[in-house]
């Protein structure tokens, strides 16, 4: 048994997800979260897990983007999402954090540069060079190169 067993509390750590990762999820519901300092955040509950997890600006973004709509109180519910694991600064630390899983992002096309190389590439594939027989020291020989009697 850990200490995260033992003091985990109700929300998601990244130590909870660790050894199992990425893990997909289901939304359940969101709630705002108060603090004793007067801040507040918006927490997500799952279908599928006990813990709640507390979302910070980078993960709330990307849920909106992914969602494609801001509206966290009636928007997400019931949106799947994939929870990684990515080292983070914090507090002049390097840490481990869940973060919500971005989908890869890829070019719109062909790239002024890649259009250029198309343009510029030969209409035929290229060949290996053709093999010369005989030696080096035989092409050498029969060039003339070097020969002190050449004149």
């Amino acid at each position: 048994m850990s200490l995260n067993d033992i003091y985990g509390g109700d929300f998601l750590k990244a130590a909870d997800i660790e050894q199992n990762w990425p893990i997909t999820v289901t939304i359940k519901n969101t709630e705002i979260v108060k603090y004793d300092d007067g801040k507040q955040q918006i927490c997500l509950n799952f279908h599928e897990l006990p813990k709640r997890l507390g979302l910070n600006k980078t993960n709330a973004t990307r849920i909106a983007e992914q969602v494609g709509n801001e509206d966290w109180e009636h928007g997400w519910e019931n949106q799947r999402i994939a929870l990684i694991l990515e080292y983070v600064e914090f507090q002049g630390k390097t840490m481990k954090a869940i973060r919500v899983q971005m989908p890869q992002l890829q070019p719109p096309g062909p790239t002024p540069a890649d259009q250029y190389r198309e343009q510029q590439a030969p209409q035929q594939p290229l060949q290996p060079p053709q093999q010369v027989p005989g030696s080096f020291e035989e092409a050498m020989d029969n060039s003339g190169y070097g020969n002190d009697n050449t004149a």
